[in-house]
């Protein structure tokens, strides 16, 4: 009678594994923010070496190096986990390691979200580029005062084009962001582009389609370059 029942064992042990797991997934998120903090490149020469731990002579990149050394600095559970677990289950390959960089982004991205809407009004900044792949890009950042009443400019991510790049296009590009992180278009209260025709066009331009919707949104189209 003094013997805990089946049922509880297994709480008990699937909560040890629980924590374990968490305890390699916080080493290794670590590792991934400081290389994001940083500015430096994850992945080296070798990145999908299948055996990391006995090809030492390769660059591995910086994610996988930073392990080994926090590995060797005395993160039992991390060494445990890179040594004895196989090359599917270390959770350090590239798949991985973009899936915690885009939930590292999100999560970073929603912080900045809630200080957005905690100031309610905010500017729009913009500009469209093509990528190394050709593939058109607008990169979208905003412009708020913050609670302690400085301001602040923030990038919220790239959006991709997939018809083409006009003014109708870039507009609806940016209210359809601004309604998927949940920002009020009435609470626009700026919008900065350059002074290309596909963003200030005085009415088929990207400013005025979103001047459209919002009249309290005035526009400011910056030049391409100094004059």
């Amino acid at each position: 009678g003094k013997a805990k029942p089946v049922n509880q064992h297994i709480d008990s042990s699937r909560a040890k594994q629980v924590k374990e797991n968490r305890s390699k997934l916080a080493s290794i998120t670590d590792a991934i923010l400081m290389c994001g903090r940083q500015g430096i490149a994850l992945r080296g020469h070798r990145d999908d070496s299948s055996d990391v731990v006995n090809d030492p002579d390769q660059n591995h990149g910086n994610f996988l190096a930073l392990l080994q050394y926090r590995a060797r600095g005395g993160d039992s559970i991390l060494e445990h986990h890179l040594n004895s677990y196989a090359g599917n289950a270390r959770y350090t390959s590239k798949t991985i390691q973009n899936e915690l960089i885009t939930i590292c982004g999100d999560v970073i991205r929603d912080s900045i979200l809630e200080e957005i809407r905690e100031a309610r009004f905010y500017a729009v900044i913009a500009d469209e580029a093509t990528d190394s792949s050709n593939s058109e890009q607008l990169a979208i950042s905003v412009r708020y005062v913050d609670s302690n009443s400085n301001p602040q400019e923030c990038f919220l991510g790239f959006s991709e084009f997939s018809s083409g790049v006009s003014g109708k296009v870039i507009a609806e590009n940016i209210i359809k962001n601004l309604s998927n992180w949940q920002l009020e278009l009435t609470d626009l209260r700026g919008q900065a582009f350059d002074g290309a025709g596909a963003m200030a066009g005085a009415t088929t331009g990207a400013a005025a389609r979103i001047q459209q919707h919002n009249s309290s949104t005035p526009r400011l189209c910056l030049p391409t370059a100094p004059p």
